[in-house]
């Protein structure tokens, strides 16, 4: 059975990855942004303010979105970690009914076989 401690530790497990993942996709998507812009800055100067503060929009919506997915998918994985525990901790476990088999015999009871040394090879090495 899974303690609190436990399930605690695994659900903070959960959201440290989830925002590791996160982290590293939004500075990827930085990146892709940045060199983006820095390609529109070798446009004239009077298209060039329009253009780039386009593309900061965009990648500010595209941010936001990202964070909006990543956050949704880590709330689905808490939700199924916590109910798997939930199931555990209270789920009814059923003893199967066996027919009466008869018991082995105590060990006092066993004959122990002796055990037979095989000869060494000769092309063996010690």
């Amino acid at each position: 059975m899974i303690t609190d401690d436990e399930s605690a530790v695994a659900c903070a497990r959960i959201a440290r990855a989830f925002d590791s993942l996160l982290n590293a996709a939004m500075a990827r998507l930085r990146l892709h942004y940045a060199t983006r812009i820095s390609g529109l800055l070798l446009l004239s100067p009077r298209d060039q303010a329009a253009a780039v503060a386009a593309l900061m929009n965009e990648r500010d919506a595209a941010l936001e979105i990202l964070r909006r997915e990543f956050t949704e998918r880590r709330r689905e994985a808490l939700r199924i970690a916590r109910r798997q525990r939930r199931r555990r901790r209270y789920s009814v476990a059923i003893e199967p009914v066996r027919p009466d088999r008869p018991k082995r015999p105590a060990r006092a009871g066993r004959v122990r076989q002796p055990v037979r040394v095989l000869p060494r090879m000769p092309h063996a090495r010690p």
